[in-house]
């Protein structure tokens, strides 16, 4: 089964005392939307319409990672739709990330249009 971001992350991340006194609000695993709570990091780098790079991690104590380099974000020469059209074989998985897609598309404040 391949993990995803919210099962390797979100539920093991200790909260810091900002987060503690309340200072501090981060996104808890109910606030993502069930459609894409589950997305593995292949299909949330599909769905991107950047090609993302973050650089090199480290990990202070408090399990939080801390970025050491740039980050670089370019916009990816295809469309969503024709990244997954193309990269996909599976019929029912280019279903289910077109899916994805449209709902992402139909928020009316998404920052992803």
């Amino acid at each position: 089964m391949e993990h995803t971001y919210a099962t390797k992350h979100i539920k093991k991340i200790p909260f810091c005392s900002n987060c503690l006194n309340g200072r501090y609000v981060g996104i808890r695993f109910d606030d993502i939307p069930a459609i894409i709570r589950n997305l593995s990091e292949k299909d949330q780098e599909i769905l991107s319409i950047f090609n993302i790079d973050t650089g090199k991690y480290t990990h202070r104590k408090s399990g939080y990672r801390i970025r050491t380099g740039p980050l670089s974000l370019k916009k990816k020469e295809n469309t969503v739709i024709r990244t997954i059209r193309t990269t996909i074989s599976d019929f029912g998985r280019q279903s289910t990330l077109e899916r994805i897609y449209d709902y992402l598309m139909s928020i009316e404040n998404s920052k992803y249009r």
